[in-house]
């Protein structure tokens, strides 16, 4: 009965036109974690949306898909078509291993986890990077009508309370959000590459000899470092100019975990 329709609303956003608030918006159901609750953190956030912008996002992703594995280096493994997590896991374990081998300066390895990372994205900053990896702005422009035209809507003792628009991150469980999340991860990729062509010399000493720099799986990060002072700095004023540009890059409460070769956890607070 509504197939006509839904094809005709599929094709009005694809020549341009922004889906209408009733399409797009969500309502928001709080769910109380415990008996008594004192502020919003005792409550649990869920979130019930119409199936329509889950379509477009899919049918954008269909698209997509093919291309991520053309432009994602390997070193990316989560959500990319074809790729293991699990290699990754295996892999960082064996390099592991190497983090006590014998070097001037020893081994270090930076585990890094993003925090409320969908959440905080900057929407000006991730078209800017869909532009620097060579998507048109047609596409650019279905990617925004698409993640802009998000509204909320709480539900309170049944009844909708309003409208609020969101103004930056991606939705959770939204199937194109994932793709356009390693995209922006594969920019911070190809920045710690070009770091260490400059700076970051030499590499994290492998038994092997394998010159390995990082490991991506999706939002968690695992960067292999020799363990000099200057390379820390370095790396760490990296960091703090991409959470500056993309999103707060919080880590572990705020810290970054650093493990020496001497196995002695330090903590470095940004």
């Amino acid at each position: 009965m509504i197939k006509l329709d839904v094809l005709e609303a599929v094709k009005d956003f694809f020549v341009g036109n922004p889906y209408p608030i009733f399409f797009s918006f969500s309502n928001i159901i709080l769910i109380p974690k415990k008996e008594v609750v004192n502020n919003w953190n005792d409550f649990r956030l869920i979130s019930l949306c119409f199936f329509f912008n889950k379509l477009i996002s899919k049918t954008i992703l269909s698209r997509l898909v093919n291309i991520l594995l053309k432009i994602i280096f390997y070193n990316q493994t989560g959500f990319v078509k074809g790729r293991g997590f699990f290699d990754s896991v295996l892999l960082a374990q064996e390099i592991t291993h190497d983090i006590i081998a014998k070097v001037k300066g020893g081994n270090i390895i930076f585990k890094l986890d993003f925090t409320k990372a969908y959440d905080n994205m900057n929407w000006n900053f991730l078209y800017t990077i869909l532009f620097l990896f060579g998507f048109s702005q047609s596409f650019i422009l279905f990617i925004s009508n698409n993640i802009e035209n998000c509204y909320f809507s709480m539900i309170i003792n049944g009844r909708n309370h309003n409208f609020f628009k969101s103004f930056q991150g991606l939705r959770q469980g939204d199937p194109l959000s994932h793709a356009l999340f390693i995209i922006i991860v594969e920019y911070l990729s190809m920045g710690i590459e070009e770091l260490y062509k400059r700076y970051l010399k030499p590499f994290f000493h492998t038994i092997s000899g394998l010159p390995i720099t990082h490991l991506s799986f999706a939002d968690n990060f695992i960067i292999f470092l020799k363990g000099t002072i200057n390379n820390i700095k370095v790396l760490v004023n990296f960091f703090l100019y991409f959470k500056i540009c993309v999103f707060w890059l919080l880590i572990r409460k705020k810290e970054i975990l650093l493990w020496l070769s001497q196995l002695i956890v330090v903590e470095l607070v940004l």
